[in-house]
């Protein structure tokens, strides 16, 4: 897995994601918000207006995160490509929308695979997993080894399933 940085989210992209939160937006047919435990949409909706407008790319990524306190979950942020061919990595997610809390725990990111929002948009429409096997099998791997983490993330993943 490869381990990445995340950067902090500008302040004028956090600002926009917060005044957002909640309305609708409809992108290739989907109405998309966002939400707090969404991390896959809001992720959509942050490249979908990065690149339509920044002369930026942005992707979303899937993966894993390791919080330091032993807790893992399945993710998606955002790979921002400027002109240049620099890059960046942003959680939209844990930057503008989350807790203090959630966003000040220390946590590490691994990228697992990168997609572009039609790809997303359409695992959306047709009911699809978001995630592939690949990263439910790591994560499966990682409970296997820290097995003492394992039910508070299967209760986790119970409330978000319920919301």
């Amino acid at each position: 897995m490869k381990e990445i940085n995340i950067e902090k989210l500008p302040p004028e992209y956090r600002e926009y994601v917060q005044d957002n939160i909640g309305v609708p937006k409809i992108i290739k047919g989907q109405q998309l918000f966002y939400c707090k435990n969404a991390c896959h949409v809001n992720s959509i909706l942050f490249s979908e207006f990065i690149n339509t407008t920044t002369q930026y790319h942005c992707s979303v990524i899937e993966g894993i995160v390791v919080c330091k306190s032993g807790l893992a979950y399945e993710h998606c942020w955002n790979l921002i490509r400027d002109d240049k061919g620099e890059t960046e990595y942003v959680d939209v997610t844990m930057e503008a929308i989350a807790t203090d809390a959630e966003r000040e725990a220390e946590k590490v990111y691994y990228e697992l695979k990168v997609h572009e929002i039609e790809e997303l948009i359409e695992k959306i429409t047709n009911r699809q997993p978001l995630f592939t096997q690949e990263t439910h099998q790591t994560i499966d791997e990682y409970y296997l080894a820290h097995p003492e983490k394992e039910a508070e993330y299967r209760r986790g993943k119970i409330e978000v399933e319920r919301r």
